[in-house]
This record gives C-alpha cells, sequence and structure tokens, in this order.
C-alpha cells in the first residue's frame, strides 16, 4: 500500500526556501527616521502626557460614598414617628 502526499502549494516557501550564498537580496525601501529638536520633541511628549493625563480624570470615578436611599427613608420614617409621639403627647 502507497500513501500518496499531494505537495501544498501554498506552503512551498516554508520548505524550499531560496538558496542564497553571498548575495543579500536588497530590500525595497528602507526607513527613514524622523529627527526631532529637543524642544519640539519635548514640547509633544508634554502634550501627550498632559492629554493622558486629562483623559485619566474624566474617567477616574468620584471618591464619595452615597448613604443608599432605603436607610434614608428608614431614617426620615423614624424622625417622623418620633415627632408624632411628641405631638401626641403635647396635645
Amino acid at each position: 500500500m502507497e500513501v500518496v502526499v499531494k505537495s501544498n502549494p501554498a506552503n512551498a516557501h516554508m520548505y524550499n526556501a531560496p538558496y542564497v550564498a553571498g548575495v543579500l537580496p536588497v530590500p525595497d525601501d528602507h526607513f527613514k527616521p524622523v529627527l526631532y529638536s529637543d524642544y519640539e520633541a519635548t514640547q509633544q511628549f508634554k502634550q501627550l502626557n498632559e492629554d493622558i493625563y486629562v483623559q485619566k480624570e474624566k474617567s477616574k470615578p468620584i471618591d464619595r460614598k452615597k448613604t443608599p436611599k432605603a436607610v434614608l427613608c428608614a431614617l426620615g420614617t423614624g424622625v417622623l414617628f418620633i415627632l408624632y409621639k411628641i405631638v401626641k403627647k403635647r396635645f
């Protein structure tokens, strides 16, 4: 019994890399660095930090602890009951 494996042309470059001996392929283009002055780079860095700080402050939750409404209602009901007892006793 023979097993036949068909070669996949999509993966041919993985197995059959081009043999290069002493010849380097020339790249199509090269990276051109952009030079900034120290002043301009510092200004851009400060602006970036300020933008990050402002966004961070906007997204930061307020650190106020709110009393739940149920507790306020219970306290209000208790105060009204005490006032009712005082008014009833007076009159």
